[in-house]
């Protein structure tokens, strides 16, 4: 069997030791293997899977990716060619321990109601020291949406209450002979966005969800509302939510995502990356949700050690 790790740089010893036990390992730089004797491919967010990616892999039997999200893999295309597709939502009961997205999501919340992008800008550049020119926001007994109860959603939503905020959720797909928390309260999508402070957007992407939050769900929100995203870029219509801040409708914005990232050049064509560049208060990270020593390496050693447990006889 032969494995071909992309993004090699850095990536976890343990896996690729897990991964020579069970074949021959090539790496990204490497030079002298065939595309098409590769059986397993390995891939983090820098690659974009799709048909004409596929096409010189003619035995590809397998593509192990560490991340929950897909939109990097066409899944269709590797479905047309009976590629196995293995990700860290094969192994959601090992990963509960990461919370590298979580603490982000935290980081840029805290970023955008304290104005900490501008004050640290104003010292750094302006030698400016204007206390009163800053004043934000307090975290308690604020409302705050969190739009999906998956690994990552519940564990924003305890540390939110720990803080003393007021937690409601809306989840569609959560199941429904299970009750939340007690210190969560479920809300349908259009209640949840009229009368919450702060939206945190932690929900799966899928084609179902596509702009989840577009001009109508905009306009329902409260005048003055903060907003995060740490899940994928694909679950905001970037144009509505950059007029709302244009508009002043919505206060903040935190991304450490963005439409379309697969893309070449597609920062040129992001509304919400156009905004930020014209200083309006929006905070964008490059995708660095999970990207911690610690998650990276924990994540690639359990999905390699998934593989050879469950696919090699």
């Amino acid at each position: 069997m032969n494995f071909l790790i992309l993004e090699s740089d850095d990536y976890s010893k343990n896996a690729i030791t897990t991964y020579q036990s069970l074949g021959k390992v090539f790496l990204n730089n490497d030079t002298n293997f065939s595309k098409k004797d590769i059986n397993v491919l390995i891939v983090r967010l820098g690659h974009m899977i799709d048909s004409e990616f596929l096409l010189e892999f003619e035995n590809l039997k397998y593509i192990i990716t560490p991340t929950t999200g897909l939109n990097h893999i066409d899944i269709s295309a590797c479905e047309s060619k009976n590629i196995r597709i293995i990700s860290l939502r094969d192994c959601m009961n090992k990963i509960k321990k990461v919370s590298s997205t979580v603490e982000l999501t935290l980081g840029l919340l805290i970023s955008l109601v304290r104005n900490m992008n501008s004050a640290i800008n104003d010292v750094k550049i302006n030698n400016a020291w204007d206390r009163n020119k800053y004043r934000g926001f307090q975290l308690r007994d604020k409302k705050i949406g969190i739009i999906g109860l998956g690994r990552i959603g519940l564990a924003f939503a305890r540390i939110c209450n720990l803080m003393g905020m007021h937690v409601h959720a809306y989840d569609p797909k959560y199941d429904k002979g299970k009750n939340p928390p007690s210190d969560i309260t479920l809300l349908p999508l259009s209640e949840l966005l009229g009368t919450c402070d702060i939206i945190s957007i932690n929900a799966s992407y899928d084609i179902n969800n596509k702009s989840l939050i577009s001009f109508e769900e905009v306009s329902q929100m409260q005048t003055g509302v903060f907003i995060i995203n740490t899940a994928r870029g694909e679950l905001l219509n970037e144009e509505a939510v950059a007029n709302g801040i244009k508009e002043k409708h919505i206060a903040g914005l935190g991304v450490d995502v963005l439409s379309n990232e697969h893309e070449k050049e597609f920062l040129k064509y992001s509304p919400l990356y156009k905004a930020m560049k014209k200083n309006y208060n929006i905070i964008i990270t490059p995708h660095i949700g999970g990207c911690t020593n610690e998650a990276m390496i924990y994540t690639e050693n359990i999905i390699a050690e998934y593989f050879k447990e469950s696919f090699i006889k």
